[in-house]
């Protein structure tokens, strides 16, 4: 399995551990709400440019949250 099969779930589980909306992601990361929407539920991989956004937002550097996909993937393994 990929790791962006399990990059779109940590992102929207980080999201909601943190208790921020799409829309408040999509406005405060610069992205539209519907290609944060395609991310998270695994229709588009996101760009480092885009990753790095949403990152920002959530407060976590790009290496967390691929090591926490990585994590993720391992356990699915």
């Amino acid at each position: 399995m990929p790791i962006c099969a399990v990059l779109p779930v940590v992102i929207r589980g980080e999201r909601l551990a943190r208790g921020i909306s799409q829309y408040d992601m999509a406005r405060d990361s610069g992205i539209s709400r519907e290609m944060l929407r395609l991310v998270e539920n695994g229709s588009s991989v996101p760009s480092l440019e885009t990753m790095a956004r949403i990152c920002e937002v959530l407060k976590m550097q790009t290496s967390e949250l691929l090591r926490k996909s990585e994590a993720r993937l391992a356990k699915a393994a």
